[in-house]
């Protein structure tokens, strides 16, 4: 498992790129370190080399319920959540969903490719 953080001041996008078994912890720690770290109105999740066999849909409310505490103090955050299988495909639109009912601090959209990801954060 390993998760690569970029952040790219210019563009104003903190990007991920995820690469074997990925853990819900994983993420959590990620989100954490994001608004630690001054958080980019982008974000950009790739998650084409990742692993999330491991995770339900009950992570992905975990996930988004981690980002709560935060979500009055920054405005709205652009997340682009980039897969390549049917399985994480549904677990980015549980977690979009579930982000949406807890009025999270994020805009969520699922991609499948990085180049239409990258365009809508633009």
């Amino acid at each position: 498992m390993s998760i690569e953080v970029d952040r790219n001041i210019v563009k104003n996008l903190t990007a991920y790129t995820a690469k074997g078994k990925i853990t819900v912890n994983d993420f959590i720690y990620e989100v954490k370190k994001f608004y630690e770290r001054n958080p980019t109105e982008n974000v950009l999740w790739n998650l084409l080399d990742a692993d999330l066999w491991g995770l339900n849909a009950k992570d992905m409310e975990s996930i988004s319920s981690s980002t709560l505490s935060y979500k009055s103090d920054y405005i709205r955050i652009k997340v682009a959540i980039v897969v390549c299988d049917e399985h994480s495909y549904d677990l980015s639109i549980w977690f979009r969903n579930y982000a949406e009912m807890d009025d999270s601090p994020f805009r969520i959209e699922v991609f499948k490719s990085l180049t239409e990801a990258n365009k809508w954060l633009e």
